[in-house]
């Protein structure tokens, strides 16, 4: 078989695999009961090794990929979860696609999906239009809409990451410097984050979900504002990416806080029971929701609790350390935060703004923390950037700063 043969199976493959991965993950977010996704997770598995095998690495790079699968295997065994098993492999499948492309295919699946969701609802096919209760925000009895996702903070969720998804490729596709730009594309690109920003606001005016509206805003904000006032200098990378590595650290220190003085919330004058009802309960609940504290620190352990899961709560980075151990949970922070060192030392700005809004949706939303592969659309960007480094294709590379790799030149 030739290798334009192999690379058209490959490529046929990998859209099946992403498609199926976004199918389970729509499915999921709606009404519908999906009781075999464990069996599509395997199909979904199968299909990214096939793809890796029909890939072409470096020597380095296979030991990468050989090394990381082992690992995960030996934890699946261990644990009986193999979620990190399949994330790594998905991970791996995405080398040799370029994250933009994969990410549009994704956005606009996501987007038909999501859209068939509200029109089943709005028909009464299936699902709601709205909920009407008291949802834990000290407002008592309110109604907020859903159409057809389960809970309106589902609705907004998928919302926010059509946004993000959206932000990035509008980045992507019109990375225009702002001293380069005319006019027409500076209001054009204004208009579309404005309309972005009004978007968001006004679907937290039926949602009120306000995490997703506030960091979604803010998301926006940062877009626009790196669009405008990035000149491809250091002064600004060594500063975004400065900013960014310290909301992730700081995102998990308030996190394992969280989780350590959980029990300390009973203490209705404190600042951490005030803080937690501010979060709708949140910190609380990692201590109070289950006889045994599942999500405090006293339950963390090692290797997590592996596929033993009757208790979810909101917290992401939390959830994080408890279903798949500190050490893995360590590991994945590490590798957040070289990536996006990466990002900067390739100028993709706009995936460092990506990766510190997922990180502070994360503290309080659990959303990208799940079974569910085709829920974080970050994973293409992981795929190619952590694969790409001169030292895994058998370049020298030398250290710039603390900022990444660059590539040896002769003097």
């Amino acid at each position: 078989m030739d290798n334009n043969a192999v690379k058209r199976i490959r490529d046929i493959l990998f859209y099946l695999m992403v498609g199926l991965e976004l199918m389970i993950m729509i499915v999921e977010k709606s009404s519908a009961y999906a009781p075999y996704d464990s069996y599509l997770f395997r199909v979904g598995f199968m299909m990214a090794l096939a793809v890796v095998l029909l890939s072409s690495y470096t020597g380095k790079q296979w030991l990468v990929v050989a090394g990381v699968s082992l690992l995960t295997f030996i934890h699946y065994r261990l644990t009986g979860s193999n979620d990190l098993l399949r994330y790594a492999m998905f991970i791996f499948a995405c080398r040799d696609y370029k994250p933009e492309k994969v990410i549009k295919f994704s956005f606009f699946v996501s987007l038909a999906g999501f859209l068939i969701i509200v029109l089943l609802s709005v028909l009464g096919v299936l699902g709601e239009i709205s909920m009407t209760g008291d949802f834990g925000r000290s407002v008592g009895i309110e109604t907020r809409f859903v159409f057809g996702f389960g809970h309106p903070n589902t609705f907004h969720g998928a919302f926010y990451s059509l946004l993000l998804m959206g932000l990035y490729l509008w980045e992507i596709k019109d990375p225009t410097r702002a001293e380069n730009a005319d006019d027409t594309a500076k209001r054009r690109a204004f208009a579309f984050f404005a309309a972005c920003f009004v978007l968001n606001l006004s679907l937290f005016a039926v949602t009120r979900s306000r995490t997703a509206a506030i960091i979604g805003g803010i998301s926006v904000i940062c877009m626009g504002f790196l669009h405008f006032a990035d000149d491809g200098s250091d002064r600004i990378k060594k500063t975004v990416c400065g900013a960014g590595i310290l909301i992730i650290l700081a995102d998990i220190g308030f996190s394992v806080w969280s989780a350590a003085d959980s029990k300390l919330t009973d203490d209705r004058n404190g600042f951490i029971f005030k803080l937690s009802r501010l979060l709708n309960d949140r910190i609380l609940n990692l201590y109070y929701n289950t006889k045994k504290h599942k999500g405090s620190l006293q339950t963390w352990t090692l290797l997590g609790i592996g596929a033993d899961r009757d208790k979810y709560f909101d917290m992401g980075w939390v959830r994080l350390y408890y279903w798949y151990g500190i050490i893995p949970g360590i590991l994945v922070t590490l590798l957040v935060i070289a990536l996006m060192i990466i990002c900067v030392e390739r100028g993709d700005m706009a995936a460092v703004v990506l990766i510190a809004s997922l990180s502070v949706y994360t503290v309080i939303e659990a959303t990208f923390v799940s079974r569910y592969v085709g829920r974080m659309f970050m994973l293409p960007i992981a795929g190619v950037y952590l694969m790409d480094i001169p030292a895994l294709e058998g370049r020298e590379c030398q250290l710039w700063g603390i900022f990444g790799w660059k590539e040896k030149t002769d003097t």
